[in-house]
């Protein structure tokens, strides 16, 4: 015997005036099923199951009722027996069609599904800084964006994504020494505002001499919203001394 069946689709119609959908044929025998309930009038849900198309069909039970306007959700229904096909039943008819999606399951999977339902659940539920769920954030790539700018000028580089980001990292070479006390800073021009700008990253480049740094970020404080900016500058650039930069990130979405 198989111990899932595939999704079926069966349509509870209106047009009919009839509170049994069509039957659905699950392809095997089953002890239990899975149900996809969508938003419906106030009623109480039954299960029919027969293991003979266009054979009698035997009530399973009468679930708790559903009050009105609730549903799109999911339930597993015990079938108290072995069943192949399957009619979804509503105690009150409904003013417009309403589809069912079921799928056979024996009890010998069903608490693993059960299980993994809900282990998919709490994944898509564990949120990540800049709102990616886990499941999202296994299946993504990491593709990452270079923003890079060169000149002589105090004024490095502002990185704008107009979306989420994750800032991976900053590489600046600058070409000849700088002054004592010419700072390279990196700030975040945060989105909510001044009171949120938050100086990320600061060096004295000129003591000692530094012409080349890499700044690591890519780490879990290092997400940012829409609307949030990086912006790289040198506190004075005394001899006009030519630099150039590279910035990392990559977008959330």
């Amino acid at each position: 015997m198989s111990l899932i069946s595939g999704w079926f689709s069966t349509t509870l119609a209106f047009a009919t005036d009839d509170q049994n959908t069509p039957e659905v044929n699950l392809l095997d025998s089953f002890e239990a099923i899975e149900i996809d309930i969508p938003v419906i009038e106030a009623a109480e849900l039954q299960i029919k199951g027969s293991n003979s198309s266009g054979g009698t069909f035997d009530l399973i039970g009468l679930e708790e009722p559903i009050p009105s306007s609730t549903g799109n959700f999911r339930t597993t229904v015990p079938l108290g027996g072995k069943y192949q096909y399957i009619k979804v039943y509503l105690s009150a008819a409904q003013s417009s069609d309403r589809i069912f999606a079921v799928r056979g399951i024996s009890y010998a999977s069903a608490g693993l599904v059960v299980l993994i339902d809900r282990v998919k659940q709490l994944l898509t539920g564990i949120v990540l800084a800049a709102g990616t769920n886990l499941i999202g954030w296994f299946r993504r790539r990491r593709v990452p964006v270079f923003t890079r700018s060169t000149g002589t000028n105090t004024a490095i580089a502002t990185l704008n994504p107009a979306a989420d980001f994750h800032l991976l990292g900053i590489r600046l070479f600058i070409g000849s020494a700088l002054a004592a006390a010419e700072t390279l800073t990196v700030t975040l021009d945060a989105n909510e505002g001044a009171a949120y700008d938050t100086v990320l990253f600061t060096l004295d480049m000129g003591t000692p001499d530094i012409r080349s740094v890499v700044i690591p970020f890519g780490g879990d404080e290092d997400f940012f919203v829409n609307g949030d900016k990086i912006v790289v500058a040198l506190s004075a650039n005394t001899g006009g001394d030519t630099w150039g930069c590279e910035i990392m990130h990559e977008l959330m979405s």
